[in-house]
This record gives C-alpha cells, structure tokens and sequence, in this order.
C-alpha cells in the first residue's frame, strides 16, 4: 500500500469506483460497487465509502472523490463553478468531509444561448486528466445516460452541452410503441449498418420527435430487422 500516491473515487448515482493512483499517475488497482448516491441508505456515505474502499481504508493517501456525492443529494454539496473553468477554479472549488478525509471536486455549470443553465459533475474531472494543458480548442464527446459535448482549450473548459441521448433512448423502447418489434441480437454482436444508417438520418434535416417514429415504420414494412431496431434509433438520436 505504501506505492499509493491518490485514493481517487468515482462517486455517480448509481455505481461508485475507487482507483489506487501512484505518483506517476498509474492505476495501480480498482475497485466498483452499486454504492451511488441513489443506492446509499439513511445518508450513510461514511458506510458506504468504508464499503467501497473495503481494506483501502487503513491507506494514509489522500482521497478524492467527483461526480454525484458532491451534488445536493449527495454527502456534501460542492457548488458549481462557472465556465470558463480550469484546474485551479476546481482546486478552489473543492469541499471536504474531514472525519472522511476526504475532498470532494466542484461541478461546472453553463447557461446556453436561450440563458437556460447546464451543468455537469464528474466529467469535469475526467476532462481534466484526458485533455492537456498545450491542447488548443479540443472538442470532446462524453457519450452516456446524459451524453456531453466539450469544448477544452489549453486546459480550460470553455463551454459544453447536455443531451438526454442515453435516457431518451431507454425511455423510448422501455415504455413507448417503438420497443414492441424489438427481438435480441446475437449474443456479443456490435452495431452495423443499421446504426450508421441511422446516424445518417439524425445528421439530415428533420426533428427527433418524427425520426425516432421511424424505428417502427421501417421495421413494419419489413426495411429493419427488429433485433437492429435499437440500434438504428441509437444512431439517429446521436446524429441528431
């Protein structure tokens, strides 16, 4: 344990991940459970953290931790700090939980061209250690339940936006008409044709509300395979 440098912790809403980082920035070890925000019963954050890091506890290395445990719901509120932001704007962010010892990183917020306000945490963070400080004007995709994209230049996150892609997508084949002609894939099978197809039709002209009706018109007159149906409506919600 003495080659530990970082306890760093992934904290979202619904997993949490903890990563053993030595001095030269290496993972030396990792660790993940269903321990999110959403999953941590009465607000005991301190049992869950001892869960998570399981014999890691008795390691004297600092603790960091992003994402969700620093939002309202979470352990304690880090507030968010405004864009443009770089390291130093979340270093002076950071909060602490000092019976834990632990830090906890601030999350970056935005207002649009319509003055309504975005936000994000934890993937402030993972900008951070993927994008360098000599990069100039890098435009990042962060794909997931609330996909994002983010503009980064010279370590400095200038703007970024939210869609709803992965939410969206589960809602519409979970509980709308959409997922009814879905069949499973072949076990282990990766997005074809279908998906690209479908990325095509989000980049044309158009609106999300009558692409995604296509999932279904294409499949009932038989121009989609049902188990390909997911995968084309992935694509035109990413396209789009």
């Amino acid at each position: 344990m003495t080659a530990t440098a970082l306890l760093a912790i992934d904290w979202g809403t619904t997993t949490a991940r903890a990563y053993r980082v030595d001095a030269a920035g290496g993972v030396l070890a990792t660790r993940e459970a269903p321990l999110g925000i959403q999953r941590v019963r009465d607000g005991d954050f301190a049992g869950a953290l001892a869960q998570l890091l399981g014999d890691w506890q008795d390691d004297p290395a600092p603790r960091i931790a992003c994402g969700m445990i620093g939002s309202r719901q979470g352990w304690v509120e880090a507030p968010y700090v405004a864009c443009p932001a770089q390291l130093p704007d979340l270093a002076g962010g950071i909060v602490r939980v000092a019976e834990a010892r632990l830090a906890i990183v601030p999350g970056v917020r935005t207002r649009d061209a319509y003055d309504v306000p975005d936000v994000m945490r934890g993937e402030e963070t993972q900008l951070a250690g993927v994008v360098r400080a000599r990069d100039e004007r890098v435009l990042c995709a962060l794909p997931g339940t609330h996909a994002k994209w983010a503009c980064v230049d010279h370590g400095r996150l200038v703007d970024f936006v939210t869609f709803m892609t992965g939410e969206m997508w589960d809602v519409l084949l979970q509980h709308s008409i959409l997922g009814r002609l879905v069949v499973p894939g072949p076990e282990g099978s990766v997005p074809g044709p279908a998906f690209a197809r479908g990325v095509a039709r989000g980049l044309g002209p158009g609106n999300i509300a009558h692409d995604a009706f296509g999932a279904r018109t294409l499949a009932l007159m038989g121009e989609l395979e049902g188990h390909a149906i997911a995968d084309w409506l992935s694509g035109v919600m990413i396209g789009r």
